[in-house]
């Protein structure tokens, strides 16, 4: 079916572009859980910034 991805992005740095890990990341999670991402059919993506080293993703697929 139809899937939903969300993402959380735990950067170190202000400067990081939100959208930059997006596909790479993706592209991980395609190949590692089998599914084929024309299936996203809704995505959020949120950025956090934490202390350096503290760097982070989060995510959530589910179907939609």
């Amino acid at each position: 079916g139809n899937l939903k991805v969300s993402y959380i992005f735990g950067f170190s740095s202000q400067l990081a572009d939100l959208d930059n890990p997006v596909k790479a990341f993706q592209d991980i999670l395609c190949k590692k859980y089998d599914f084929d991402d024309r299936r996203i059919f809704e995505i959020n993506v949120k950025k956090e910034i934490v202390k350096k080293g503290a760097e982070f993703i989060r995510f959530k697929i589910s179907e939609v």
